[in-house]
Parts: structure tokens; C-alpha cells; sequence
């Protein structure tokens, strides 16, 4: 079986294909589950290569291992507030491959930080990676899961982290049509795949719309709507007893993404670190994403018992943490010219305004509400006071797993659809998909 560009179908875009053929459309979040996460979707097919998540994106992790090493310096802080709990538990939901474990450890190691002695890091995903980079680090352990890893009510006495999780969870999409709210689902038309609207699937779509937009949506807008949240919200404040959920990801609040300028929606896929709108083509060969809504977030962890800590960029956040202090310390080292200007590009690349940097980081806490963190706060002084105890201040360095500058490319996190995404036609090698 191939597609209409002669390629050879993935397994993911045959039980798309066996799924609508079955129920003649499909809702386009059930449509991007399997797309991305069914046996043959595009994580586990990443995941199954040496090096494949560089192949079309990077995260922060990937950047630099400084980004790991200042968020030790935030866990370390947590610690302490908590009052140093033994165990004190880190779990880190959408871990991967592992790498952000792996620099948070070596991080807290080379910075002589107190909550090491006391930590369980625990990694969660889905599917397996063919290589773990956490192996051989001490007080990690590894869970293979599409909840929460730790099933037990308030079991959890630490901090719940994900970077870069929640844009991957699947979107039910909308488009309003005079003045009424309908569903986009996905059906076929001959071999290609076609989009339909139909009356909602779930009242719950049209009351998250207007809770995002109160005062109403123009005719012709088309938008997300990430119903996943709800359970995952209510399970990682189940899992917490007392302490911290940080997110980092993109996105912001309601009346960010909902604003007219962004009229066709957020829905974003990447291939080979180049951006598009079409999630029709390259059928568990591409990454699907959308912007997470922060202002949703905060309101569904208040309803069960996370109230708001902080929230701001990730520009502050690793800013208020010390970073300018690892650069500096950098020029320190005795490294080759072009070492020190790759570890100092890569170190800038994490808090690029138009990049990474205009990544967003919310903090919430159970049981904790006094707790001022230093990543959220530009007049923070626990944390400066560690790293001041440091006559040379140690620096990560970039590793083999690590992207070096030069292949480094971040689209802008609200870059803007094409006209021709208005109206349904992506005009790239693959459009006949649609």
C-alpha cells in the first residue's frame, strides 16, 4: 500500500485509514493519538532510533546541559523548602531518552547539592527508547506507562516535572461557523484524507472554548481544544502529597492563543527542523504539536488543590537562576576557541528571545503555598548564595547527545499560518494528501 506520493504508508496512517473506513471520520484528537503514539506512530518510531529526536526538533535538554543543571539548582531549592524530605521524589513525565535526567544529576553531582543524597528519580513515558542516557546514574529508575507512573494516592513528596510534554497531547480542533461551534473530524474523500464539521463530539468542547473566549469567536476561526488536560491535571495532583508541578513548554495564556491574529489556529508539525500547518501529510513521520494554554492549566490545578507558584519565561526563569554566572565562569576554562564559542552559543540558544527563551514554565504547589523559587523571582538570593560558595564555578559542558549550534533552527512559538492554511491547502511536496 502506498500513498498518493508513492511512499510506503506507515502503520500509524493505515489504522487511521481502517479506522475511518470503520466509522467513516474520526474525531482529528483521535486522529493525532495514533498518529503519534500508536504502535507505528512517529514517538515510537523515533524513539527506536539512536539520535532521532534530533532528526526534526530539539528541546532545551538538547541545547545545552546547563538547562539541566540550573533546573538542579530550582530542585535543590524545593528541597529545602519541603524541609528536606528523605526520599525526596523527582518524576519526570515524558522523560525520553533520558537526557535531562542525566544533566540534572551530573548537574546536582558537580555542584555538591544537598537534595542528591535524599533523591528517587523516576522516568516516565510511554514507549522505550533504544538508548537510555539516565543508565548507570544512581537513584533512577525507569517506568514504561501512559498515566502516571506512581499509582498510589499521594505517594509523591517533591517535585513533578515535564518539559515539553503537554504540546504533544492530542487536540480536538474547532471552527466556528455562523456564530455556532463545530467539530473538525477527519474523514476520507477517495485516498485522500479530507476534513469534515459535524456537531461537537463532547459538550465539554464548546464550554473549554468559551471558557478561553469569553467574549466569543469570530465566524471562520479555527482552534484547539486539549481535553486530555483534565485527567492528567486531576492524576498528577492525585500522585502529589505535598510539594511542586513544573511545566515547561510553549504555549501561553487563553488570550494569547485565542487572539484574531491567530485565526487558523496553533496546530504546528515539524519534519526535519522545518515547520508546517499540514498534519495530513507524512503520517507518523512528522511531529504534531500545539500550544498549551497556560491560563487552562492553572485553572484546572486550582480546582484540585495546585495553586499557582509562578509563572514566566524560560528567559527569566534560567536567568533568575544564574545562568549569566555559567557563562562567564565559561571563558574561564581552558577550552579550544571553537569549544568555547559552540558552548557559549548553545548556553545563549536556551534564552533566545524569538526561540527557546519565549518557552513558558509554570509552577504550582500542594501544600506548599508560602513557597517563594528563586526561578520565578528576579530578587531570589538562596540560590545565588550556593553557587557564591564556589571559588571557580563549575561549567557543563556540550556532549555527543547535545545539538550544536550551527544545525540549530527554533521557529518562533506563534510563528503565523500562510493564507493558504486559511483555507485548507499546504502547496509542499506532499499536498496531494489533501
Amino acid at each position: 500500500m502506498v500513498t498518493p506520493q508513492s511512499q510506503p504508508m506507515t502503520q500509524a496512517e493505515i489504522d487511521i485509514r481502517e479506522a475511518i473506513q470503520r466509522d467513516g471520520r474520526v474525531t482529528f484528537a483521535r486522529f493525532m493519538d495514533l498518529a503519534l503514539f500508536s504502535p507505528g506512530g512517529y514517538y515510537p518510531s523515533v524513539r527506536a532510533q539512536p539520535g532521532g529526536r534530533l532528526k526534526d526538533f530539539f528541546t532545551s535538554p538538547a541545547a545545552h546541559p546547563l538547562f539541566g543543571w540550573l533546573l538542579a539548582g530550582q530542585l535543590d531549592e524545593i528541597w529545602t523548602l519541603l524541609g528536606k524530605p528523605q526520599p525526596f521524589d523527582v518524576v519526570e513525565l515524558g522523560a525520553g531518552d533520558g537526557l535531562l535526567a542525566r544533566d540534572v544529576i551530573q548537574g546536582a553531582q558537580q555542584l555538591k547539592l544537598g537534595f542528591l543524597e535524599a533523591l528517587r528519580y523516576t522516568l516516565a513515558d510511554r514507549t522505550v527508547p533504544k538508548i537510555k542516557l539516565e543508565a548507570g546514574l544512581p537513584q533512577t529508575r525507569r517506568v514504561v506507562t501512559d498515566g502516571m507512573p506512581l499509582s498510589n494516592v499521594g505517594c509523591v513528596v517533591g517535585c513533578v516535572l515535564s518539559n515539553e510534554l503537554l504540546d504533544a497531547f492530542p487536540v480536538h480542533r474547532f471552527c466556528m461557523q455562523g456564530g455556532k461551534l463545530l467539530e473538525v473530524y477527519v474523514s476520507l474523500k477517495g485516498d485522500r484524507f479530507t476534513e469534515v464539521l459535524g456537531e461537537p463530539s463532547t459538550d465539554a468542547l464548546g464550554e473549554r472554548a468559551q471558557f478561553a473566549a469569553p467574549r466569543g469567536l469570530p465566524d471562520g476561526f479555527r482552534g484547539e481544544v486539549c481535553l486530555a488536560l483534565d485527567e492528567w491535571v486531576r492524576q498528577v495532583a492525585g500522585m502529589l502529597s505535598r510539594g511542586v508541578v513544573l511545566t515547561v513548554d510553549y504555549g501561553g495564556a487563553s488570550e494569547e492563543l485565542y487572539a484574531p491574529e491567530h485565526t487558523t489556529g496553533m496546530l504546528r508539525c515539524y519534519y526535519r527542523h522545518t515547520v508546517s500547518g499540514n498534519p495530513y501529510v507524512r503520517v507518523g513521520r512528522q511531529d504534531i504539536t500545539t500550544h498549551v494554554d497556560f491560563t487552562v492549566l492553572t485553572r484546572l490545578g486550582a480546582a484540585t488543590g495546585l495553586l499557582q507558584l509562578g509563572y514566566t519565561t524560560q528567559r527569566a526563569f534560567l536567568q533568575n537562576l544564574g545562568a549569566d554566572s555559567f557563562l562567564q565562569a565559561l571563558s574561564s576554562r581552558q577550552l579550544q576557541p571553537h569549544e568555547l564559542a559552540l558552548n557559549q552559543a548553545a548556553m545563549k540558544e536556551l534564552r533566545k528571545p524569538e526561540g527557546l527563551g519565549r518557552f513558558r514554565l509554570l509552577a504550582q504547589g500542594k501544600r506548599v503555598d508560602d513557597f517563594l523559587l528563586t526561578g520565578f523571582d528576579p530578587k531570589g538570593n538562596a540560590w545565588r548564595t550556593v553557587l557564591k560558595k564556589f571559588q571557580v564555578l563549575p561549567v557543563p559542558l556540550l556532549t555527543p547527545e547535545h545539538m550544536t549550534p550551527p544545525l540549530v533552527h527554533i521557529p518562533s512559538p506563534f510563528i503565523e499560518s500562510s493564507e493558504h492554511a486559511l483555507q485548507g491547502l499546504w502547496p509542499d511536496e506532499d499536498s496531494s494528501h489533501t
